[in-house]
């Protein structure tokens, strides 16, 4: 086995090469993405199909390399896995490539690869991506890399060749031996390697049991019949060969030292791929849409692929008006001032001097049944027939008129020609006028039919023209159902039915001398220059600046059901290889189908030829979301629930349909759930950008469509969180809520209690100067009034002398009263508090002392200034203890200690008056004197107040403060 590879290394062949497509299981992918591929797969059978024989005239060329972002230019395998990317390996790492970038994996970027050079690809049965390199096995599962090497199981790290058989098992061909995977461990393979695994033998087997074989200098294919050989001297390109690849059509590609041959099933002679000569071809991989992938050893990647259109040699650039087969396969084509062109054999010449026709310019063409042609200008009409000989022919002879405006053949061999003042049949010598008068609906002809029946359709201005084979006339106008009375082309399908063209772009069914007209906003032409009807069922439409294919079929059903569909059709222009998109107005016919199924359309730069094989008409392929950026950040898409932050502010997000061969084709539209009200459509632009989103849920979708078909109905979807910032979310806006109720809450009992405390001081105030009012100044008023009394009776009594001695008395007493007052006023005013306790103290016992009433004041202990509130409580309970004495002990002396402690202030107020008895005292207890006044007062502040008395021994107001913790508080 080791003998075997090292000989196909000596060729320069790799064993992986040596491949059949379709022998790689297919993986589980998920729905959505299996949803996707599956009308994908059904069109890649029918496109592979319908491509048996190819031409390669109609394939196209296109390369990559490391200018393009392809890690390293020497391609050892290519593999399209289920989702639709195409997997590169090169001997600088894997690449990634979705027709537009090319994502690279190596160790500069995925420290798993212990070396970059990958020799081969395989896609396992559950979706993992296997790489093989010359350092151990990589496999690639949900976007993590994980490295096999001889301690799992490998016979050496030395990978050679990766394999997925039918049953789904991984073959990894290493240096050192065969193993199969076994979980996360690698087994001995036991058995011999069949030919069909294709890993050890250079032997491919075709999809009917026919064996292809390759060595270093030839090609065999052996089948149950017969066994034939190509080698270097009978059309293989270079002196070696390298790679053996049999596509789905059973086409083998045979790529060499100096490039890739085209062996076709049935074929000869290979055909060499022109372009890619001078490479050495690597490999041939041929994807799901039936592009060639082909991997060169210095070149890079190549592919190739089918187009539609291809230019017709020899006539590029040039101004084309008309194009007409003859019967003799001769193709004559007319000019806009070159005259008259024909094409035999590939090869472009002329056939007559411009100058021997009536005009260069040409505006019509029809064949004539003897390899003529008759050719139509602005100045007469032309016969040339096969040998060149030209016969002209003008309104002097029997031409209506000289402008030729359209020319066509009749099934009698006569020819019909539409002028501006009518229409004529000639043949041979014979000819005949139509007109209005022989009722046509105008002398102005456009376009003509001669159908396959013998009838004759003939567009003037003023409608659609049927000239029946037995003569009879019948006119189509707008109320006959035609949209437009101005028909501009006409056709005829396979199955007889006429299609008529309008200059407002709609296109009517006459079927049975009905009418009926396709409305279909998917048309949007403008002007309809030209209809054709091939043998594969299509209509081309020639619109202003587009060539457009729709199946008669669905133009068919869109009738049936009314006339109003979104018809599903291909849409071509220059994008699409059209040589130029416009036309020269007024030419006919602009399209014509070969004898070969081809279709030739005229155009402003040459003529564009359509492979004439049917195709689908709408491709179908994968569409996926590449990757999320926020804040330029790219995001794991693996992950179950995608969440971002409520400081993310901007997300990018990148999504690729994969139309690998032709992806600026493909245009998209996107919508974000929870924010977008509809689609975006955003052309080909592959990225949907979003700043600030509010925090929520969203879905983003997106759907794409090639630029020639409709949306396809299966979007790519993702799925993410935006959180809000916490002081927006739930339990924090609820947490706030009820912490600032209860703030509010405390705020409003706090202030209530605060007023509460005021009012009750307001009303202590209130209360306790209505007290001594009554107990003073009440009292003072009235005794002023009862002495008042006693004077007006001893004035009255004739005793002038007692009642002067009462005046007096009663002198005193208001004096008494006003000092009275004046004690009360001082009381509310505010007593100074930038004093100390003790100076004011002295001030009040200043106050109060007087010739009769000495008052001795002792301070004791250390003082410590105390708050505002309880200074004044305490010198206002002195105030009023020292007022009693004043007014009601009759003590000549009196004494008061204010003694400091630790924590307790003491003052007591003592006097040696009369004192109280004990029903005295229980009056003075009960509020009388002021008691009240000063118990409030001690209450206010936490103190107590005891007030001690006995009759003849005076009286003691003692105050026990405590002021533990109320040092240095001035509040």
């Amino acid at each position: 086995m080791d003998g075997l590879h090292s000989l196909l290394r000596e060729f320069g062949v790799r064993p992986n090469l040596l491949r059949m497509p379709g022998r790689t299981a297919l993986t589980r992918a998920t729905r959505q993405v299996a949803s996707q591929l599956l009308p994908a797969c059904l069109v890649a059978v029918l496109l592979s199909m319908l491509a048996a024989a190819q031409d390669l005239r109609y394939l196209r060329h296109g390369s990559w390399s490391t200018e393009n972002g392809l890690p390293q230019d020497s391609v050892h395998q290519v593999l399209q896995t289920k989702d639709g990317f195409l997997w590169i390996a090169t001997e600088d790492g894997i690449a990634r490539f979705d027709g537009v970038v090319f994502k690279v994996f190596k160790h500069d970027n995925e420290p798993t690869f212990a070396s970059n050079d990958a020799c081969c690809l395989a896609e396992g049965s559950s979706g993992d991506l296997w790489v093989g390199t010359n350092d151990g096995l990589l496999r690639l599962r949900r976007g993590v890399f994980k490295r096999f090497s001889e301690k799992d199981g490998l016979p050496s790290a030395g990978i050679l060749e990766l394999q997925v058989t039918d049953a789904g098992d991984l073959l990894v061909q290493t240096a050192s031996g065969l193993v199969v995977q076994s979980g996360e461990r690698f087994l001995p393979r036991v058995g011999k390697i069949s030919d069909n695994t294709g890993i050890v033998h250079p032997v491919v087997k075709g999809p009917l049991g026919e064996v292809w074989a390759m060595s270093g200098t030839d090609v065999k294919l052996t089948t149950p019949t017969a066994t034939r050989e190509w080698t270097m001297s009978n059309g293989l390109p270079g002196t070696r060969v390298v790679s053996l690849f049999v596509d789905r059509e059973r086409n083998a590609w045979v790529g060499t030292n100096d490039g890739l041959a085209v062996i076709k099933h049935g074929a000869d002679h290979p055909e060499s791929i022109a372009s890619l000569r001078g490479n050495s071809v690597q490999q041939t991989y041929q994807d799901r849409e039936g592009n060639y992938w082909i991997g060169t050893e210095s070149t890079g990647l190549h592919l190739l692929h089918t187009e539609v259109f291809r230019e017709a040699a020899g006539l590029a650039d040039q101004t084309l008006t008309s194009i007409v087969q003859g019967s003799n396969g001769g193709i004559w084509v007319g000019t806009r001032n070159e005259g008259l062109r024909r094409i035999r054999d590939g090869r472009v010449d002329n056939p007559v001097r411009a100058d021997s026709l009536t005009s260069r310019f040409i505006l019509a063409l029809a064949p004539g049944r003897s390899g003529d042609v008759w050719v139509g200008t602005p100045d007469g009409l032309n016969h040339v027939d096969a040998t060149g000989k030209v016969q002209r022919f003008t309104s002097a002879d029997l031409l209506p008129d000289d402008y030729i405006r359209a020319l066509t053949t009749g099934s009698d061999g006569a020819i019909w020609v539409g002028t501006r003042k009518g229409l004529l049949r000639l043949k041979g010598t014979n000819a005949k006028v139509f007109t209005s008068a022989d009722g046509l609906g105008s002398d102005l002809i456009g376009a003509l039919l001669s159908a396959s029946n013998g009838d004759l359709w003939v567009s003037t201005s003023g409608g659609l023209s049927k000239l029946a084979s037995n003569g009879r006339l019948i006119n189509y106008a707008t109320k006959d159902g035609l949209r437009s009375p101005l028909v501009s082309a006409l056709a005829e399908s396979p199955a007889g039915t006429v299609w008529a063209g309008t200059t407002d772009g709609n296109i009517s069914r006459v079927k049975d001398n009905h009418v009926s007209t396709v409305q279909s906003s998917s048309l949007l032409v403008g002007k309809i220059s030209a209809l054709l009807a091939d043998l594969a069922g299509f209509m081309w439409i020639r619109g202003e600046h587009a060539l457009l294919r729709v199946a008669v079929a669905d133009l068919n059903r869109c009738i049936d059901r009314g006339g109003r569909c979104v018809l599903p059709l291909n849409r071509y222009t220059k994008a699409d290889g059209l040589p130029g998109s416009e036309i020269v107005a007024g030419g006919s016919p602009l399209l014509w189908q070969m004898q070969d199924g081809e279709v030739w359309s005229a155009t402003q730069k040459g003529a564009a030829i359509a492979n004439g094989q049917p195709i689908a008409v709408t491709q179908s392929f994968p569409v996926v979301i590449d990757r999320m950026l926020v804040d330029g950040t790219e995001q794991s898409l693996q992950q179950e629930a995608l969440t971002l932050g409520p400081g993310d502010t901007r997300v990018d997000i990148e999504y690729a349909g994969l139309r690998l061969a032709s992806p600026l084709r493909v245009e998209y539209r996107y919508r974000l759930e929870g924010f977008d009200r509809d689609w975006i459509v955003a052309g080909t632009r592959r990225t949907a950008t979003y700043t600030n989103l509010p925090p929520r849920m969203y879905t983003f979708y997106v759907e794409a469509r090639a630029s020639d078909g409709t949306w396809l109905r299966s979007p790519a979807i993702l799925p993410f969180r935006v959180t809000p910032p916490v002081y927006r979310r739930w339990w924090f806006i609820l947490s706030a809520f009820l912490l600032a109720t209860a703030a509010a809450v405390s705020l409003y009992r706090l202030r209530l209690r605060r007023l509460r405390r005021e009012f009750e001081a307001v009303l202590g105030e209130r209360n306790r100067i209505a007290r001594e009012i009554h107990d003073t100044l009440a009292q003072d008023f009235v005794g002023i009034a009862l002495q008042l009394d006693l004077v007006s009776q001893f004035l009255a009594g004739g005793e002038p002398a007692s009642a002067q001695r009462q005046v007096q008395s009663t002198r005193k007493l208001v004096m008494q009263g006003l000092a009275e007052a004046r004690r009360s006023i001082w009381d509310l005013r505010a007593i100074s508090s930038k004093d100390s306790l003790p100076t004011r103290l002295a001030a009040l016992v200043d106050r109060y002392s007087g010739p009769s009433l000495a008052i001795k004041l002792q301070v004791g202990g250390a003082y410590r200034q105390l708050p505002l509130r309880v200074e004044e409580e305490v010198l206002r309970i002195a105030q009023e203890a020292l007022s009693n004495i004043q007014r009601h002990s009759g003590a000549e002396t009196a004494d008061v200690q204010l003694h400091f402690e630790t924590n307790i202030l003491m003052m007591a107020v003592r006097d040696q008056g009369c004192g109280f008895s004990v029903d005295e005292q229980k009056a003075f207890l009960q509020g009388h004197f002021g008691v009240s006044g000063m118990r409030e007062r001690a209450a206010a502040i936490g103190a107590t107040l005891l007030v001690e008395s006995e009759v003849g021994q005076g009286t003691t107001v003692t105050l026990r403060a405590n002021i533990a913790g109320e040092e240095g508080r001035r509040s």
